[in-house]
C-alpha cells in the first residue's frame, strides 16, 4: 500500500473546511476574524476528519491519488449522515397520544398592530382585566449601527407575551402599544434581552434604540460541515421623548439631495422634488430643532416620528445639504 493516496485523502477530508474559511475570510466582516473562526475544537475536529479520510483511503486499498482524494472529500458528508442518523426515525412529540406539528421559527415577522390580533378573537389568551386597558400608546423603536433584525415583543403585567411586531421600516418605526401592554422587550432567535418597562399614559412615548449583534461559534461539528452557532448580545438605551409641542418654530436638517434623489432623508419629502413653501410634510425620523439652519446653531427642540409640520422655508449652501424652517402641526 502506497502512502502518497493515504496522504490524499487525509488532505481530501480537510479541504471543504479549508475552502469554507478562505471564503469566509475573502467575504470578512469584523467579527470574521481568524481568530474567531479558528477555535481549539474546530482544528481537533479538522484533524479528525482528515485521519477518518486517511482510514477511508487504506480501507478500500485506493492506489490512485485523484480517487483518493475525492474519497477523503466525501469524508464529512459520511460522518455527518451516521451523526443524524439517530434523529432521522425519532417521532414526533405527542400531546395526549396526538402528535405535534414541528415549530416553525421566523426571522422575520410581518408588523401586524395588536388591534388585527384582537380581531381575530384569539382563545387562547385570557382578554386583560379592564382597568389594565390603556388604548392610543404609542413607542418609538430605531435600529441603531448595522444591527440584525429583531423582533419586537409586548408583553402585560405578567411578563407574558402578549403579541410580537418587526419594524415597519427597515430602521426604525413608531408602533401602536397593545392596550394591556406594559412592558416591552427585544428577541431574535431563542435569545431575548431585558425586559422594559412602557408609560401608561397616552402623553408619554419612550423611544429605544436597539443594537443586536451575532458572534458565531465554530466547535467540533462545524468541522464535518454543521452549521455555527450563533449567539446574540442586545444593547439597549431608552428614553421618554420630548416632541417640540404644535406652533413651535425653528430650524431642520432635511438631509441630502443628489442626482433629484433624497439620501438620508428626514421628512417625508415627494420623491425628487425639493422642500416645498407651504407645503405639509410628516417626520420619519427624530431630528432637532434649531434656532438656525446649521448644526451649531442653538437647540430648541426636537421632532419625533409622525409629528406634522409645515414648511415655511428652505436653504441649502452646497445644493446637496438641505435646511428648512418650519412650524410644527402637531
Amino acid at each position: 500500500m502506497k502512502y502518497g493516496p493515504i496522504l490524499w485523502g487525509s488532505m481530501g477530508g480537510i479541504l471543504p473546511n479549508i475552502v469554507q474559511k478562505a471564503q469566509q475570510l475573502i467575504n470578512s466582516s469584523p467579527e470574521d476574524t481568524l481568530e474567531a473562526i479558528i477555535y481549539p475544537t474546530f482544528l481537533l475536529g479538522v484533524a479528525l476528519v482528515a485521519c477518518i479520510g486517511a482510514i477511508i483511503v487504506a480501507a478500500f486499498r485506493e492506489e490512485d491519488s485523484r480517487k483518493a482524494l475525492f474519497l477523503g472529500i466525501g469524508a464529512p458528508a459520511l460522518i455527518m449522515v451516521v451523526a443524524s442518523a439517530p434523529n432521522q426515525g425519532a417521532s414526533t412529540p405527542a400531546v395526549n397520544g396526538n402528535p405535534t406539528a414541528p415549530v416553525v421559527q421566523q426571522q422575520q415577522q410581518t408588523f401586524i398592530p395588536w388591534f388585527v390580533d384582537a380581531a381575530y378573537a384569539d382563545d387562547r389568551r385570557a382578554p386583560p382585566p379592564e382597568n389594565n386597558l390603556v388604548p392610543g400608546r404609542f413607542v418609538e423603536v430605531i435600529a441603531t449601527g448595522e444591527s440584525e433584525p429583531f423582533n419586537i415583543d409586548f408583553l402585560n403585567d405578567k411578563n407574558e407575551l402578549i403579541t410580537s411586531a418587526s419594524l415597519p421600516n427597515i430602521n426604525f418605526g413608531k408602533l401602536p402599544l397593545p392596550p394591556n401592554a406594559t412592558s416591552i422587550r427585544f428577541s431574535k432567535g431563542d435569545e431575548r434581552s431585558s425586559v422594559y418597562s412602557l408609560p401608561l399614559e397616552t402623553d408619554k412615548t419612550k423611544a429605544f434604540l436597539v443594537n443586536v449583534s451575532g458572534e458565531r461559534a465554530y466547535g467540533f461539528w462545524t468541522a464535518f460541515g454543521a452549521a455555527p452557532k450563533v449567539s446574540y448580545s442586545f444593547t439597549v438605551k431608552e428614553e421618554l421623548t420630548k416632541p417640540a409641542p404644535a406652533g413651535t418654530e425653528g430650524w431642520a436638517y432635511a438631509g441630502k439631495f443628489e442626482d433629484r434623489h433624497w439620501v438620508g432623508q428626514f421628512f417625508d419629502f415627494a420623491e425628487g422634488k425639493l422642500p416645498q413653501k407651504g407645503s405639509k410634510v410628516k417626520v420619519q425620523y427624530p431630528v432637532n430643532l434649531r434656532q438656525e439652519g446649521n448644526k451649531d446653531s442653538k437647540w430648541i427642540g426636537e421632532l419625533r416620528l409622525g409629528q406634522e409640520v409645515e414648511i415655511l422655508t428652505s436653504t441649502s449652501v452646497d445644493d446637496v445639504n438641505y435646511w428648512i424652517r418650519l412650524k410644527v402641526i402637531q
